[in-house]
């Protein structure tokens, strides 16, 4: 995967921006919340994004996967390798990721979307 298919993937999405925060560390976010952070600062490039706890044992039992150091436990996974994941795998974890924020977004800012 290259950083402008990230971008393709997640500017179809409603609602999302981008920052760059701690150093090179590019995020995508739904109403100010990320969903998906990209580290710009090792090669190769990594990437952390959110999941549920069931996704999340599946995806850390897998090599190269691991609990996103600095985020909460069980609920954000971190691919020391982005291009371990193929495209069509990005795009579902993404999706989800992007889906999981925005369950927790107040209903008011939600129909904004």
């Amino acid at each position: 995967m290259r950083l402008e298919e990230f971008e393709e993937i997640c500017s179809a999405l409603k609602g999302v921006a981008t920052d760059m925060k701690w150093g090179e560390n590019l995020c995508y976010m739904v109403k100010d919340k990320i969903f998906l952070l990209i580290s710009l600062e090792v090669v190769p490039l990594t990437a952390a994004f959110k999941v549920d706890p069931e996704d999340f044992y599946e995806l850390t039992g897998r090599e190269g996967i691991i609990q996103a150091p600095h985020f909460a436990k069980t609920q954000w996974v971190s691919v020391t390798n982005i291009s371990l994941l193929g495209k069509k795998e990005w795009e579902g974890w993404i999706k989800k990721s992007y889906d999981l924020v925005v369950q927790k977004l107040p209903a008011k800012v939600k129909k904004d979307l």
